[in-house]
């Protein structure tokens, strides 16, 4: 069994120091996220969760983004989300995951990347492979 921990960018690094020293595989949070934390040791993460910005402020880059982050964590994977176009799962070693979002009618977008983000590793948890959870 898979057990993961999401830790939030506000925590102070000694928490994340604390998960390294674990067995548990740690997931990063990385909102709000408005430059990088060159503090915490983000080579050990397992698995980043991003917006389309926070990927560009992670992978100091405006363009190709997805390569760059991947150059410089290329034993992550990530789950980026870019709002109403849909959600992209990347890794060194697997094919590039896309999933459409689905056409809703709007009210509110107050915690939809958490919401998203809970059900996406809640499932991974469970053993569901990533095209599963991005569903």
């Amino acid at each position: 069994m898979h057990i993961f921990s999401v830790l939030l960018h506000r925590k102070v690094s000694i928490s994340f120091r604390c998960f390294l020293a674990s067995c548990i595989r740690l997931v990063f949070n990385a909102s709000p996220f408005e430059c990088v934390p060159d503090s915490l040791p983000l080579d050990k993460v397992d698995i980043f969760c991003l917006n389309e910005h926070e990927a560009k402020v992670l992978a100091r880059a405006e363009a190709d983004v997805e390569s760059a982050l991947l150059r410089q964590y290329p034993t992550a994977k990530f789950v980026i989300t870019y709002g109403a176009r849909g959600a992209a799962v990347i890794a060194q070693t697997k094919q590039r995951l896309w999933m459409e979002a689905l056409k809703v009618r709007v009210i509110d977008t107050t915690g939809a990347g958490d919401m998203f983000l809970g059900y996406f590793v809640s499932r991974m948890a469970k053993g569901s492979t990533d095209e599963e959870c991005l569903r």
